[in-house]
Parts: C-alpha cells; structure tokens; sequence
C-alpha cells in the first residue's frame, strides 16, 4: 500500500470515528502490580481487515502533512476519556509536526482549561523531528505544561 492510499484509509477512519485506541497500561517500577499510567495506542484497519498500528501509518500522515487531523482527533478522544475516569492517567503521543499552539489546539486548550483535573493526567509526548521549528515546538510544550499537562519532547 502506497503512502497515498494508507492517507486515504485513515482519513476515512478519521472520518467515520473509527480510529482504535488501546490503552496500555505502564506499571510503577517498584510496584509491579500499581499502574503509575496508561500509554495511548493508535491503530486503523486496513481495506483487508488487518490492523495497522500507528507506527505503520505515522510516517504516511507526516509525509503528507496530514498528521495533525489525527493527533488531534486522538487528543481530543483521550481528553473525554479522562473526564469520564477520574482515576485515569494517560499518556498521549503527538507528533512534532502537530505540535503548533495555533487555532486548531486552542479548542482543546480551552477544554484543558475549564478541566484542570483532566489536564495534570494528561501526559503528553512530543516526538522530536528534524526539520521542524523547534521553537515552535518548545512554545506548544510550555502551553501544555501551563495548563497542567506534564509534558516531555523526545
């Protein structure tokens, strides 16, 4: 499957509501049996049934410049889930190329905002990239972290 046709299969889960997200849970070091947080997991069907993981459809979407529909649209869906359990811990990948504190975040920013028990369980990571503005990066971090969000660049 061309790079192409992977956008396409994803934008039309995107669109459908139909992006699957797996909760990982990430267990404490000394503790083996507490979970200290969730790790958010992506993945999309393919045509042929199969799942694809995020890290086989990731690339397409950046190359595209189509990534920040989906890092979006997941935040967004973890950010409800956590309103709706309180007990809740998530960590929630987000690519370099999304990250801008633009007017496409400022919706969720004001949702993390009105909520800020969701937002202090909200572990954000930001994949580092190349040839991104870094700075820019650093300014969505800081926006996060001013909200509540721990947040880590890798």
């Amino acid at each position: 499957m061309n790079n192409l046709d992977v956008c396409d299969l994803v934008w039309g889960a995107l669109i459908k509501d139909d992006i699957e997200i797996t909760l990982r849970p990430i267990y404490r070091w000394l503790n083996r049996n507490a979970i200290r947080y969730h790790e958010c997991l992506v993945a999309c069907r393919g045509a042929d049934g199969r799942e694809m993981s995020a890290e086989e459809f990731v690339p397409a979407l950046e190359e595209r410049g189509l990534i920040r529909l989906l890092d979006r649209h997941v935040f967004r869906r973890v950010v409800t889930l956590l309103g709706e359990q309180p007990e809740l811990v998530v960590e929630v990948k987000v690519s370099a190329f999304s990250a801008v504190a633009d007017v496409s975040w400022e919706a969720i920013f004001v949702s993390l905002s009105d909520t800020p028990n969701v937002a202090h369980r909200l572990v954000v990571v930001i994949s580092n990239a190349a040839s991104v503005d870094m700075s820019l990066v650093w300014a969505f971090a800081r926006r996060l972290q001013q909200l509540g969000c721990p947040v880590s660049v890798s």
